[in-house]
């Protein structure tokens, strides 16, 4: 190879590098505020946050998008400026009393139950959870279900999701616990939270020992 194109590819594989690794950076620096964010609105613990950062940094690509070509219409700040203008806020002290966190809602039939007899609580927003902020997307099945785990959460089964979406949560046609492990003792004590995303029980005491709710894998 001549010395001239010798040096060219080392250049381009130098510039390559850099631009990855600088891609990479950003990406991080995007999920950090990220996780700040998800710490301080969700109020969850160190522990907690060390294993959601770890899945995070085990992937290389969970994020917000990719931040060397993604290009969001709105910021979180507009979005969040134009909801006050609007009048329009998420908070519900009833629900956060029920499901235990902020932004979830409870499951249940309105023919014939009170939220408060939700056995389940389901994620209002995608992965964080956190009203106008962005959804968290490139996530694998798996690394879905551990953040959900972390958070003390679970993914919502099919019959959840479908009442969720249909604003009833009716018998379920199918035994969807069949594959289920026995609830422990930290998960029986109270309502599971789900959601497209993650969720968790209900603060009160019930028979179901399940959890539900991180994001969907690969999409937003």
């Amino acid at each position: 190879m001549k010395p001239w194109r010798s040096l060219a590819c080392g250049l381009f594989a130098a510039l390559c590098g850099s631009v990855g690794l600088a891609q990479y950076q950003s990406l991080h620096d995007q999920n950090e505020t990220l996780l700040r964010d998800l710490q301080r609105v969700h109020g969850l613990s160190d522990g907690q946050m060390k294993s959601v950062r770890g899945i995070f940094t085990r992937s290389g690509y969970i994020g917000q998008g990719n931040p060397a070509i993604t290009r969001h219409p709105v910021t979180p700040e507009a979005c969040q400026e134009k909801l006050k203008g609007l009048g329009v806020s998420y908070d519900n002290p009833s629900f956060e009393k029920i499901c235990g966190g902020k932004f979830m809602a409870p499951l249940y039939d309105p023919s014939r139950q009170r939220p408060e007899q939700a056995k389940a609580c389901i994620d209002q927003f995608e992965f964080p959870d956190i009203p106008c902020a962005y959804p968290v997307v490139w996530a694998k099945a798996r690394e879905a279900a551990e953040v959900c785990a972390a958070e003390g959460k679970r993914l919502c089964d099919a019959h959840e999701w479908e009442g969720a979406c249909e604003g009833s949560l009716g018998d379920p046609d199918y035994r969807f616990d069949l594959a289920a492990a026995a609830p422990d003792a930290s998960t029986a004590a109270g309502r599971p939270r789900c959601a497209p995303s993650c969720g968790r029980a209900p603060t009160r005491t019930s028979r179901s020992g399940r959890r539900c709710r991180p994001h969907r894998s690969g999409t937003g």
